[in-house]
């Protein structure tokens, strides 16, 4: 492999001797972290562990029978690729490699119409195999021979797949979302209110609020440029510190934020959270703008925006963004929205993201703005944490600068309005604009949604129901 681009290649493995029978697999055989190539000759696995030519035996399988399939995933939890085999409707591997095999999992009935899929459905960092049938998702859970369900898509065409490069999982759908946080069927339709709340209608947010939910008591950060909270459109529903005494200069809760009484400034380390521009208050009309008949209303109307602003000239960015994160979730916020991006893949992010996964805060991330085939940073950390979001016109059709979903499938990609959408800029003003920033709004709307419905839900739930609860779009 061409390790440093100089158009000259690097050893990294030597392996078999090119005999007929060998069949090379790729996959991460030894718990690297890396790809490798193994051969497979009749019911073994080799490789060549110490790269001295010679090949280890990693594992026997099966007996060679016509009706195998072999099948290459971490089947064990051990961290690295094994090789299992599919005989009719059971699964086995051979775990302690003394050529017997042991069955993991029983599937299906081997009906013709089903599609048996490889992945970590269930979430306990092992590949399973779940069952598609028509537009559903069915897994053995238990391993008793007996399928839950799982997840449904789509419409049930062959056309539709499960996962689009350009959408992802699809349009995020708010009747189902919140449905489903209760365990209930899909909202009943409600007339469109057409106008500036097209955005609010292509989402289904008024099925939602018709069934009396707002967002009352839940908290969303908005990471930005500052939120105007004096606007006309937004100021009842600011966050306020319940701790913390204005103007009196002291750090009265005692979370090392002296007169944090709306937010912080991590540009200028303060508690001025005045827009520096007018980007944190578009984002923020979106995700909460007051029901209030005049101006716009956002889709969670009684959920309170948290301003943190990051931006000032000549900040570290990187530093800021990832200490607001983390202010986010020590001071109550339950949704953080993140219409930022291009920045590097740096730990300091990554790791202040998981902190609030492990808190059950949800990030709500921008895909960027750059017609790329994948989300920017930070929003492609949502193969782990939160959710990215593309923008799509009032048509569903995908705006042409919106970055797509890429190919993994692991991606938690979905879309929102993002073209000629109307919000909240600073001094009582409106402006309509677009962008994948004012799509993500819209998501951190309906999961507030959701946990005004059931504050209950984990992060991985949230993101479980937003994907399986999205309108499939290809």
């Amino acid at each position: 492999m061409d390790f440093n681009f100089d158009g000259y290649h690097d050893l990294i493995q030597s392996y078999g001797v090119g005999n007929s029978e060998d069949e090379y697999l790729v996959g991460d055989w030894n718990g690297d972290g890396r790809d490798n190539i193994a051969v497979r000759r009749g019911n073994q696995i080799w490789m060549d562990f110490n790269f001295d030519g010679y090949h280890d035996l990693i594992q026997s399988y099966g007996v060679g029978n016509s009706e195998d399939e072999y099948l290459v995933g971490n089947w064990n939890g051990d961290n690295r690729d094994n090789i299992a085999v599919r005989r009719g409707n059971q699964i086995w591997m051979d775990f302690n490699f003394d050529g017997y095999h042991d069955l993991i999992q029983s599937y299906g009935v081997g009906n013709s119409e089903d599609e048996y899929l490889v992945g970590n459905w269930n979430g306990d960092n092992r590949d399973n195999i779940a069952v598609r049938r028509g537009n559903q998702i069915w897994m053995d859970f238990n391993f008793n021979g007996f399928h839950d369900f799982i997840q449904s898509y789509g419409n049930g065409t062959k056309e539709m797949p499960l996962f689009d490069p350009t959408y992802g999982y699809g349009l995020v759908n708010a009747a189902a979302a919140v449905a489903q946080s209760l365990a209930q069927p899909t909202f009943a339709d409600v007339p469109n209110l057409g106008g500036n709340q097209w955005g609010n209608d292509l989402v289904n947010a008024p099925e939602v609020w018709a069934q009396g939910f707002t967002g009352q008591g839940v908290t969303v950060a908005v990471i930005d440029s500052g939120v105007d909270i004096n606007h006309e459109d937004l100021r009842d529903n600011i966050w306020t510190n319940p701790g913390e005494i204005a103007g009196n200069g002291i750090d009265d809760d005692g979370n090392g934020f002296i007169d944090d009484v709306n937010g912080w400034n991590f540009g200028s380390n303060n508690n001025n959270v005045m827009d520096s521009g007018s980007h944190g208050t578009y984002v923020a009309g979106a995700i909460a703008a007051m029901s209030n008949n005049f101006g716009i209303t956002g889709v969670a109307h009684n959920a309170q925006i948290m301003p943190i602003r990051i931006t000032n000239n000549n900040d570290d960015l990187t530093e800021n963004l990832a200490n607001g994160i983390r202010y986010a979730v020590d001071n109550g916020a339950s949704v953080i929205n993140i219409s930022l991006g291009r920045w590097a893949e740096l730990p300091e992010i990554t790791d202040a993201l998981a902190y609030a996964a492990s808190n059950n805060v949800i990030p709500v991330m921008s895909a960027g703005n750059d017609s790329e085939p994948i989300p920017t940073t930070p929003a492609r950390n949502a193969i782990q944490y939160g959710l990215s979001v593309g923008a799509v016109d009032s048509n569903s059709n995908i705006w042409s600068d919106s970055n797509r979903a890429g190919s993994d499938i692991n991606m938690r990609h979905i879309v929102a309005p993002g073209v000629n959408v109307r919000s909240t800029v600073p001094g009582n003003q409106y402006v309509t604009s677009g962008g994948t920033s004012i799509a993500a709004p819209y998501v951190a709307g309906v999961v507030a949604l959701m946990l005004e419905a059931n504050p209950n839900l984990t992060h991985a739930q949230v993101r479980q129901i937003i994907t399986d609860s999205a309108l499939a779009l290809a």
